[in-house]
């Protein structure tokens, strides 16, 4: 499913990338939202994520979903982005302006106003999907998955 996909995307540098082709091996988490309600505790699971990436082993990246905020605004919001944004993670921060309902159905998303989180291994696998708030129990859930598997959960 997700092999079949190349998204483009654009991260905060301003570098072109395409999902899932530009997704660092053998793992990588993405944390994607649809709307601003969620962007906050997107913000706030990439933070938690990166707090454990060592014991995480895999490449860690937001996504903000934008095809639905009107193209007269886009350019603020991803200005704005980029302020928010320390540096430093410009490159792991990626805007998507088309294809929301393929980083939907990744995702599996059933709400536009909480965030999606999903585990990507070897480009072609999620291994693992949660959504909405970050929790202490879903951070341990997700260091749990320390050998690839070839099955998916959704805690």
């Amino acid at each position: 499913m997700v092999a079949s996909l190349r998204l483009p995307v654009t991260t905060l540098n301003g570098a072109s990338r395409i999902f899932p082709r530009d997704a660092e091996q053998p793992r990588s988490v993405f944390v994607v939202s649809f709307s601003k309600s969620a962007s906050a505790a997107a913000s706030e699971w990439t933070r938690k994520l990166r707090e454990n990436q060592a014991k995480l082993s895999a490449a860690v990246f937001q996504v903000a979903v934008l095809e639905d905020v009107p193209g007269l605004f886009r350019s603020f919001v991803i200005s704005s982005l980029g302020r928010e944004i320390p540096q430093d993670l410009h490159d792991h921060f990626w805007v998507a302006l088309t294809a929301s309902a393929a980083w939907q159905r990744c995702a599996d998303s059933q709400s536009s106003a909480e965030p999606h989180v999903f585990v990507l291994e070897s480009g072609d696998r999620i291994v693992w999907r949660s959504h909405g708030a970050v929790s202490d129990q879903k951070i341990h859930d997700l260091l749990a998955l320390q050998e690839p598997s070839t099955g998916s959960a959704n805690p």
